[in-house]
């Protein structure tokens, strides 16, 4: 019995806990135009998020990359299970606790936004691309680390 139980406490400490994205973070990266080569560096990149278990909310953003930057607004989405859902209630997404992908509206009709994040170990690896049927229109990626 005690053979069992240590085996089971073992087995449960092998398991990965999901971390939340709740919080400040903070990286750098790169922001490529149409699949040119390395692209520039962003030097800053910065997100905060708040995750609840019915909600996912990117709370602000922004990638400082020396010749273009973006800043983010607040985007809220709702959290069904493992699925991601816009304010129309469509599903643009998953979300299992440690990886994130959606496809989301661009700014015009032909425009669509790909993105995924992967978490593991304090940091989490972004990858947003900008397309249309025809062509990637901008790669951004990024590495950012929780910032207390």
């Amino acid at each position: 019995m005690k053979s069992w139980i240590l085996s089971l406490a073992l087995t449960l400490s092998a398991v990965p806990a999901m971390a939340s994205l709740t919080g400040n973070w903070i990286g750098w990266g790169t922001w490529s135009y149409q699949n040119e080569n390395d692209g520039v560096k962003c030097d800053t990149m910065q997100m905060a998020w708040t995750e609840t278990d019915t909600s996912l909310v990117l709370e602000k953003g922004s990638y400082d990359c020396g010749v273009v930057g973006m800043e983010i607004d607040q985007i809220k989405w709702t959290r069904q299970g493992q699925n991601i859902l816009d304010e129309n209630q469509n599903v643009v997404g998953q979300y299992d606790g440690t990886d994130l992908k959606m496809t989301l509206a661009g700014p015009n009709p032909t425009t669509k936004i790909n993105v995924s994040l992967h978490q593991e170990a304090g940091h989490f690896d972004y990858r947003e691309v900008w397309y249309t049927d025809k062509e990637k229109i901008y790669i951004i990626k990024g590495r950012l680390f929780k910032h207390q």
